[in-house]
């Protein structure tokens, strides 16, 4: 992303970011992550819960490339149980939290559900 983003306060005392000197469209508004999601960690497993049957499993690596979307490509299963809460719904946001390269945190993915995904037991 190419330009400067300058903050600047409007005569309201509210705080705008501009890029390039152009404002939000009109009708949106800057929200903390936090006011719109609520955060929940994944859930953990060891490598021998990693054998072929029970629940799908996004892995980090599904996390990285250029589309927003979640690649939902080579999965795996996780023998494992799982409470409701954390099935993933279309417009569910993943963020990766750590990753051993700097450059691996951060990364976000939109999760759409295109297809009925089952647990295998």
């Amino acid at each position: 992303m190419k330009g400067k983003n300058v903050l600047t306060t409007d005569e309201h005392g509210l705080t705008q970011m501009k890029k390039d000197g152009k404002k939000l469209p009109e009708g949106w508004e800057w929200k903390k992550l936090g006011e719109v999601y609520n955060f929940k960690n994944g859930i953990n497993f060891t490598k021998h819960q990693k054998t072929g049957k029970g629940i799908l499993t996004v892995d980090v690596f599904n996390m990285y490339g250029n589309d927003l979307r979640l690649n939902c490509d080579n999965l795996y299963r996780v023998d494992k149980k799982i409470t409701k809460d954390y099935e993933l719904k279309t417009g569910d946001l993943l963020i990766v939290r750590s990753s051993v390269k700097e450059e691996g945190v951060a990364w976000a993915k939109y999760y759409e559900r295109k297809r009925q995904f089952r647990p295998i037991f």
